[in-house]
């Protein structure tokens, strides 16, 4: 939901599009900001390579341990011990300081992406229509069901209505709202909806 939100508001803000695409440590399509190249985010995601390296090294030495590779859930719980083992300790920094370090980190990039010129050739790309919550009809809404349903139960024996949400919100981030409280109404639904048991 959070992420569903600010992008439907940088959206109706800036006017910015999205794209999903694939990233080397998930086989979910994540959606990134139309027209930000693979460089600038590898150099802002630095944190991500930490956690899934120290995360594959652990995997390795459970392999080694066990004789089996983890289950989801053992792998889930090795990435947050890794979370752990790699963050690093708390500073204080104004967002000033901030703000220059990120300036100086992007400007040290090939393309030189801390200009202006280039940030705001990213506004006013996107070309979906901002939707109400009543846009989305119920043969729309009952087919999104259906497939959110068998993804849900292709991973899970047994599964949560916060799963079913997960998914739900993952399958429903690249529609745009017109604003934040669209996508609340539509997440709430109505009595009828087939969203309504969620």
């Amino acid at each position: 939901m959070h992420q569903g939100v600010l992008s439907d508001l940088l959206t109706s803000r800036l006017g910015v599009g999205w794209e999903a695409r694939s990233h080397r440590h998930s086989e979910r399509a994540r959606w990134e900001i139309t027209g930000v190249p693979e460089a600038l985010m590898a150099e802002f995601s630095q944190r991500v390579e930490q956690i899934e390296n120290s995360k594959d090294e652990l995997i390795e030495a459970f392999v080694a341990d066990h004789g089996r590779r983890p289950t989801g859930v053992e792998i889930v719980r090795l990435r947050q011990q890794a979370t752990i083992a790699t963050r690093p300790a708390k500073t204080d920094r104004s967002l000033s300081e901030m703000t220059d370090d990120w300036r100086r980190r992007a400007g040290n990039l090939e393309a030189g992406y801390a200009n202006e010129a280039w940030v705001t050739s990213l506004l006013n790309r996107n070309d979906l229509p901002l939707l109400s919550a009543g846009d989305l009809a119920e043969p729309i809404l009952e087919d999104a069901a259906r497939v959110v349903a068998a993804a849900v139960a292709e991973k899970r024996t047994t599964y949560r209505r916060d799963n079913l949400l997960d998914e739900t919100h993952r399958l429903l981030h690249g529609v745009r709202f017109s604003g934040p409280d669209e996508r609340v109404t539509w997440r709430n639904g109505s009595p009828t909806s087939p969203w309504a048991p969620l």
